[in-house]
């Protein structure tokens, strides 16, 4: 009895399997096809190396060794970033076994330093008695009198090297191995190992079967040019505006089959990079109520658990600064924080450990020391993981949960191997951040569902459905990507010294090989789909298309609702009487007032035509409430009667409001002081500082709590020296009489109420002073032209408050001093502008309608500094509006 070498290009799945062989498959799908269980060469060449002594290293110890040879072989270089860059052709000579000493004598000095560290790594693995696990078929193929056994080898349909060679030494008489040829181009290295197995004494079995009566047989045949087209099978092509709705589709396909009798293990869905349609897929199969296995490996960085991990030591490597600490606290599987807490932090800008408990917030677990043993590191991250409760959080989440598992038991190993060398806490962090990229989890633990595929991963496996997405040039096929360390120039030169790497011929061969084995899945029928569109990168099909003589057709309008949310959407556009969805109703009225805010229709509530009166009588009013009206009523409406505020953020430096309240009550408590001196200018310098300092304390200034005050304090206090020193701060022969000064009064009818910053008695009569932060003339209402070019402020302090604090006296006017420019900015009489009479009957009439339409000026000069302008959402919409277009 001889060895049976198969090559039918159209292997049956259901072949006569000899009684007495083991099955062997390289994953479940294949082994499910056949009803066997799974056993792959990886596990027989396990087994085989364990007769021998020889264990498997683990990814830690692995990676633990080489790094310590990549130290002493190269220490100039990063070993983590170093065995990143190599790792590739690294794993490709240990797995295939290419000849490192004919490599190092023969490569460029750069492969040179590889195969040097490779052999290098080996020596020490070996020491140990182990081996890397990607070596593990080579070397088991290498044990000297391996135990054979009758072996029929299926799924394994592309001949790598390290299988060949394991399967011609384990395979006994009576082995079957099913390695499909045919004369396409495709199959040149597979007719290449055919040859190599029949030259060591396997016989050829080169019958081939009629087996073109599946869906994916048929089409099998006529992507590799052995027959026409068959009208008749089952296939469909389209082409989707994006990969989300490339997806729905599918999904949406998937649903209906599964309602209409198919088993969701029946069906499969194929694309290239599970990493680019997993995340979708896995978002939008909840949104579908139709669980999705999505059978692929993240690293424990890319997790929730690992995201959370990251903001846990930047928070201890910042010393606990704000937005550090805040995002951990805040984090999914932080501990979070009291809301109330939470203000006081954000308006402090909290930034130490110590401030933070002060704010009831615990990070005293991590307040790690500076150094200690290996042991007493993973004792003390284990303790701040379990006082934030991190594992009970997780595990809400499979995912999460197996994150946390996996770390805790590679740190354990990690420990073990070297618990009391003493490290520094930056050198245990590090640590810990590499492994956090270094191993992985699954995507999706889901142990049933609808199965994501890469093509790989069903080689012999059988479904009656299959989706193939992402069938675009560049996405499926893959591109040919030149290794860095070797590139596909110096592989072809090494050929001459019997050193063979994959060249790059062979990768697009095998793209074509494994979606012509894809295809072979397909029982019933198979769709296939690309999106148009990739992150705006306009993608255009693949030759696949042409070589199954299909046209893909537009996807749009061919799609079911498939879940509550795209039913939503689709009649969203419709009212719908008397809807029990309270979500649809809510989004119905949201959308009906998004969609009166963007048209050309008047104003509405929703733009503050509330159409509610307010007596302007009986409210008290400042000048400040009514510049605010006459530049926006709507400004004045969101703030004064809907009472809405902006978050309170710390300011790096003072706000211009803070600093200007700041100024203005160092100089009330200069000026106060100076009060009754011969000289106001003299004295009020001379209690300067002092009212600098005073002012400095009071906690409703704020300033103590900026962070860079005690570098900006010198420059505030010039300010304000420079502001008295000039000779405009005070007119000659005038007196100050009051600062600060409290009015009450009538304008127009509104009560009205203000303070006035200075009141001087000057030769000319009574004068009002307003001091400005600003060196320009403030903003005051909108005039006839929309303009911001009336004053308020002055007229006001001149027609209501002096006369009514000094009704005897005669009114010289008022002035607006600027502080930064230490001079009189702007100065009015005694005489009233005409305009403000019309202003005022405006604000009653404002208020008696209840329209407070958005009406910024046209320079937007009210819009520069105001907080609602997410509430009101200013542009273009208004002046549709105000058109009517």
């Amino acid at each position: 009895m001889s060895r049976i070498l198969r090559i039918d290009p159209f292997p049956e799945i259901h072949g006569d399997i000899p009684s007495g062989c083991i099955t062997v498959t390289p994953h479940s799908a294949a082994a499910r096809a056949l009803g066997v269980r799974k056993q792959t060469l990886i596990g027989l060449a396990r087994s085989v190396l364990k007769t021998r002594n020889v264990h498997i290293a683990s990814q830690l110890a692995a990676t633990k060794i080489l790094k310590a040879t990549v130290r002493e072989l190269a220490p100039n270089v990063s070993s983590s970033s170093f065995v990143a860059r190599v790792k590739q052709i690294l794993e490709t000579i240990l797995r295939t076994g290419v000849d490192i000493e004919a490599l190092r004598a023969n490569g460029s000095p750069r492969i040179g330093q590889v195969a040097q560290i490779a052999a290098e790594y080996r020596l020490r693995l070996r020491k140990q008695n182990l081996v890397d696990p990607v070596e593990v078929l080579w070397e088991a193929s290498a044990v000297a009198k391996i135990p054979q056994q009758e072996l029929y080898i299926y799924g394994y349909y592309r001949a790598r090297k390290e299988e060949a060679f394991f399967i011609n030494a384990i395979a006994a008489e009576g082995s079957i191995y099913i390695l499909p040829c045919h004369d396409e181009v495709s199959f040149t290295i597979n007719r290449e190992w055919a040859g190599w197995f029949n030259d060591r004494g396997w016989e050829i079995d080169n019958r081939t079967s009629s087996n073109t009566q599946t869906t994916g047989a048929r089409l099998a045949s006529t992507f590799i040019g052995e027959t026409p087209l068959f009208p008749d099978v089952k296939k469909e092509a389209f082409v989707y505006p994006d990969i989300e709705s490339e997806v729905r589709g599918v999904l949406a396909s998937t649903k209906q089959l599964i309602a209409s009798g198919v088993r969701a293990g029946e069906i499969a869905i194929v694309c290239r990079d599970a990493s680019v349609y997993g995340p979708i897929m896995a978002d939008l199969s909840i949104e579908y109520g139709l669980p999705v296995k999505i059978s692929y490996s993240v690293p424990l960085a890319e997790t929730c658990f690992g995201n959370f991990l990251a903001l846990l030591f930047e928070a201890i490597e910042s010393e606990f600064a704000f937005e550090s600490t805040a995002r951990m606290l805040m984090h999914t599987l932080g501990p979070g924080i009291d809301p109330a807490m939470w203000s006081i932090a954000r308006n402090g800008h909290i930034s130490t450990a110590e401030k933070w408990l002060a704010a009831s917030v615990d990070v005293s677990c991590l307040q790690w020391t500076e150094s200690q043993t290996l042991k007493q590191w993973a004792d003390c991250f284990r303790r701040s993981l379990k006082t934030f409760k991190v594992r009970r959080r997780a595990g809400e989440r499979a995912r999460e949960l197996l994150a946390y598992n996996k770390l805790d038991e590679v740190l354990q190993e990690f420990v073990e191997a070297d618990a009391n060398r003493v490290t520094t806490r930056e050198e245990f962090l590090a640590e810990v951040k590499e492994m956090l990229f270094a191993f992985t989890v699954p995507f999706s633990p889901a142990t049933s569902g609808v199965e994501l595929h890469e093509p790989n991963a069903i080689l012999g496996a059988s479904y009656r459905r299959i989706f193939v997405m992402g069938m675009a040039e560049g996405m499926l096929p893959g591109t040919v990507v030149d290794n860095p360390v070797i590139d596909f120039y110096e592989r072809k030169r090494l050929i001459q010294f019997g050193i063979e790497f994959e060249g790059a011929a062979e990768v697009p061969r095998w793209e074509s090989l494994s979606f012509y084995f894809l295809l072979l899945a397909a029982q019933e029928g198979i769709t296939f789909s690309y999106p148009r569109t990739v992150a705006n990168d306009l993608k255009i099909e693949n030759s696949y298309f042409k070589k199954l003589g299909l046209t893909p057709e537009a996807a749009e309008g061919r799609g079911f609702i498939s879940s509550v949310e795209e039913e939503r959407r689709i009649y969203l556009g419709q009212p719908i009487e008397d809807s029990t969805d309270e979500v649809f109703a809510t989004a119905f009225r949201q959308l009906t007032a998004e969609q009166g805010r963007e048209s050309c229709e008047p104003f509405d509530e929703f733009d503050g035509v509330v159409g509610i009166p307010i007596d302007p009588r009986g409210r008290r009013w400042s000048v400040s409430q009514l510049t605010s009206l006459g530049q926006c009523a709507f400004r004045w409406f969101s703030s004064n009667l809907l009472k809405l505020k902006p978050l309170d953020e710390m300011e790096l430096g003072l706000s211009a409001s803070a600093r200007g309240s700041f100024y203005h009550r160092v100089l009330e408590i200069a000026v106060r002081k100076a009060m009754g001196q011969p000289n106001i200018r003299e004295a009020s310098l001379l209690h300067l500082e002092c009212a600098f300092a005073d002012a400095e304390q009071d906690p409703k200034s704020g300033v103590k709590n900026s962070p860079n005050w005690a570098l900006q304090r010198f420059e505030h206090l010039k300010v304000l020296r420079q502001a008295i020193e000039s000779d405009e701060f005070i007119a000659p022969g005038a007196t100050v009489l009051a600062v600060e000064q409290e009015y009450l009064g009538t304008w127009h009818g509104l009560s009205m109420k203000g303070y006035i910053d200075r009141v001087d008695q000057t030769p000319d009569g009574i004068l009002a002073i307003d001091y400005k932060t600003s060196s320009t003339i403030p903003k005051g209402i909108k005039n006839e032209a929309g303009k911001t070019k009336t004053d308020l402020q002055l007229p006001v302090y001149v027609k209501v408050g002096l006369p009514e604090l000094y009704p005897e006296r005669p009114i010289a006017g008022g002035t607006y001093y600027s502080l930064a420019k230490g001079k009189s900015l702007s100065k009015v009489g005694p005489e009233y502008p005409a305009e403000l009479e019309a202003f005022a009957e405006k604000v009653i009439h404002t208020l008696k309608t209840g329209n407070y339409a958005v009406d910024p000026d046209t320079d937007r000069n009210a819009c520069e500094y105001c907080d609602f302008d997410s509430v009101c959402r200013q542009g273009h919409r208004h002046y549709r509006k105000r058109n009517g277009q």
